[in-house]
């Protein structure tokens, strides 16, 4: 079989080749019709030489070619015959030569090697052609066309720790290039010019900004340009070890440390550089401490890889300058940890609330404490989570079921009855606010902004993939109701399980279904719990209304837990005893919200609430939609016979006073179709009174409200 060739690659020439030949076993020399003469790199498909050699008087042949490719005579042969011109004979290559044959002489033409070009430049003090062409070297012989199919997976590979390789033996090639850019380095700082301004001007402590001076310091702009060269090629050519020792003590010694800092900077935000060294990394922070810039210590790591950083090292440091953002970042995507960083979060939280929880909030909601900053941070980090997107960039979690078992880890650190420390604290510290109470992350998170926080809860509540552990509970005081604390959820679930696995094996099998996701931790603790645990906190701050700043305050943050009880009590998803339930019937109705009030009470069963009391909220803001639904449940007690006829005729009477109070005149006139479907067939036998029957009861009702219904329609009233 004959080999099969193919098109391997392209390399385009910008005019028609006249001569080719190749110069070793990669390199392939061609001359154009614009005497250029090319050398291209066939394995890394580069342009390695290109010279001019339209001064050079080459040896040529010329010979014509047929127009009508015949070989008959012709009449004309000249107009028939095209000169052409060839340089193929006057090349030809070697011994790893090009032999060029010229009309006066004979040119021998050969690659240099890529250390002597070097020199040859370093020597002529073209110092930066030195350098570009040392990393083309490196491009097309150290770095590996292998090495660029492993990029993409790189840093999650440890032989790529920058600490890791600092200590595998380099090869020549990377020995002499890296000599190369340190002779660079030195003799650029021994001749670098005298600095003009004193520095201590250009980094003002207290200035936010860099002060900006009219005259150029010379020496600032020489240093900033040699750590630019330094840092690329650095990067380029993977020695960050080189980087962050050779080279950055050098900076360090000649006192400009921070403009090599300041350079650093963008190469690191536009994901060039994804390590810093431990040691540059604290004085990176310090720097921007000193020119109050530490939000740009959190932007950089957000873009570092930080499964190769030194964790006890970079964790202390944002700790100890309070960079949470960052930290979240660290724990969560360095060690996949998402309960620790929100501790510490917590920690600052609870350092703030003892002097600055009590202070008047803006009427815009924005943030102007530390206490406010931090909660607030909590709170969307908690969103965050909670949606399945990491903090703070939102993106989505990975792996996709991480989720499943975040979720779960979070509540349950939330619900904690007692403060944990993530570090020794003192006894006094111990007992500073919030951190004495119990349940002490929920109670701080609903001083902070009781609405927000809720909001976030409502997330895991109203999803329908989360799993929660159901419990059943009658309690009817508060007390009672938030006892059930204490009861352990799995032990709830567990009883009313074992109860329901006597009515069938399908049941049964279910709850093997739901034990064996508790054990994996995918299942939330009990949404009841929640519930408990904010109304027992709410009932613990409203004693200590200093922490709010101001009673309306409170009540806005009562409002939002009211608000938070309807939604799920309307849903079915929560119960609470009936105090609670009056004050979220009372907030509803401050709302002027009846349609969600009626909704409330049909949903609701009987003994959730106090009928006469919430008659008197809901009647005292105009409601006869919602009234009207509350008598007509006191009718339905006359027919169950579980009310006096004095009662049950009491609530007829004002049924009819509800429709005709309504402001719709269809609505009103269905007063007499109510009237006519309770009226009729109330034979009930009664005991108490002097009526008989329902009927009798209902009958003599009516009497009282005739002369209303008259007015309102005589012919259905006739009717009746």
């Amino acid at each position: 079989h004959w080999p099969a060739f193919g098109t391997h690659d392209e390399f385009r020439s910008s005019a028609p080749v006249v001569a080719l030949e190749w110069l070793g076993n990669r390199s392939l020399v061609y001359l154009t019709l614009t005497n250029e003469l090319t050398v291209v790199d066939t394995v890394m498909m580069t342009l390695m030489e290109r010279l001019d050699f339209s001064g050079i008087k080459l040896v040529y042949a010329e010979f014509a070619l047929s127009r009508n490719g015949t070989t008959q005579p012709s009449h004309n042969q000249d107009s028939d015959n095209v000169m052409s011109t060839t340089f193929q004979n006057s090349m030809i290559s070697n011994e790893g030569r090009i032999l060029v044959l010229c009309q006066e002489e004979l040119k021998s033409l050969s690659i240099i090697e890529i250390q002597q070009r070097i020199t040859t430049l370093e020597e002529d003090g073209e110092w930066l052609e030195a350098l570009a062409l040392a990393l083309d070297h490196y491009d097309s012989t150290v770095k590996s066309q292998e090495d660029r199919k492993r990029e993409p997976d790189v840093r999650h590979d440890i032989m790529s720790h920058p600490e890791f390789v600092s200590k595998i033996r380099k090869s020549k090639d990377e020995e002499w290039i890296a000599e190369l850019l340190l002779r660079y380095l030195n003799l650029a700082v021994e001749n670098a010019p005298e600095s003009t301004l004193d520095r201590s001007t250009i980094f003002n402590k207290s200035s936010s900004r860099r002060q900006k001076n009219s005259r150029i310091d010379l020496a600032q702009s020489h240093f900033q340009m040699l750590a630019g060269v330094c840092i690329e090629f650095c990067i380029v050519t993977r020695r960050l070890d080189l980087l962050f020792n050779d080279v950055y003590q050098r900076f360090r010694d000649s006192g400009y440390t921070d403009v090599f800092l300041d350079v650093l900077e963008p190469y690191v935000l536009n994901d060039k550089l994804q390590y810093i060294a431990p040691e540059v990394m604290s004085q990176f922070v310090e720097h921007c401490k000193t020119t109050n810039d530490v939000s740009t210590v959190e932007r950089c790591l957000l873009h570092m890889d930080v499964t190769i950083m030194d964790f006890d090292t970079i964790l202390s440091l944002l700790r100890k300058n309070g960079m949470y953002s960052a930290l979240i970042h660290v724990y969560t995507h360095g060690l996949d940890d998402y309960v620790s960083p929100l501790e510490h979060l917590f920690e600052a939280i609870f350092d703030t609330a003892a002097t600055e929880s009590g202070k008047q909030r803006r009427l815009d909601g924005s943030p102007q404490t530390a206490f406010e900053r931090y909660g607030y941070k909590a709170i969307l980090y908690l969103r965050h989570c909670f949606t399945n997107r990491t903090f703070p960039q939102g993106q989505e979690l990975k792996p996709e079921n991480r989720v499943d078992t975040l979720r779960p880890e979070l509540l349950q650190f939330l619900k904690a009855k007692k403060y944990t420390s993530p570090t020794r604290m003192t006894p006094s510290e111990l007992l500073a606010r919030f951190r004495q109470y119990d349940y002490p992350y929920i109670r701080v998170l609903l001083v902070v902004d009781a609405k927000a926080f809720l909001d976030a809860l409502s997330i895991i509540f109203d999803s329908p993939e989360v799993r929660f552990i159901e419990s059943t509970d009658n309690q009817d005081t508060m007390d009672d109701w938030h006892n059930m604390i204490e009861q352990s959820p799995l032990q709830i679930e567990n009883e009313s399980t074992t109860e329901e696995v006597a009515d069938g094996s399908e049941l049964r099998s279910e709850s093997f279904e739901v034990r064996q996701r508790n054990e994996k931790g995918m299942t939330c603790p009990d949404r009841m719990d929640f519930a408990r645990i904010i109304s027992l906190s709410l009932t613990s701050l409203e004693s200590t209304n200093t922490i709010f700043g101001n009673v309306d305050q409170f009540q806005v943050t009562k409002n939002a837990f009211y608000d938070f009880m309807g939604k799920y009590l309307l849903k079915g998803l929560l119960r609470a005893p009936p105090s609670l339930t009056m004050s979220v019937i009372a907030r509803m109705t401050s709302r002027l919200a009846q349609d969600d009030v009626i909704k409330l009470l049909q949903v609701l069963p009987r003994k959730a609430y106090d009928r006469e009391k919430v008659l008197q909220i809901v009647e005292g803001e105009g409601m006869t939609r919602a009234a009207l639904h509350l008598y007509k449940s006191g009718v339905v007690e006359l027919f169950e016979g579980t009310c006096t006829s004095d009662a049950g005729a009491h609530h007829f009477r004002k049924v009819i006073e509800c429709y005709l109070k309504d402001e719709d005149i269809k609505f009103r006139l269905g007063a007499f179709d109510y009237v006519k479907k309770e009226c009729i067939g109330g034979s009930t036998f009664r005991t108490d009174g002097d009526e008989r029957t329902v009927h009798d009861v209902l009958r003599n009702a009516l009497c009282e409200k005739l002369s209303a219904l008259v007015n309102l329609d005589p012919v259905l009233s006739a009717q009746l």
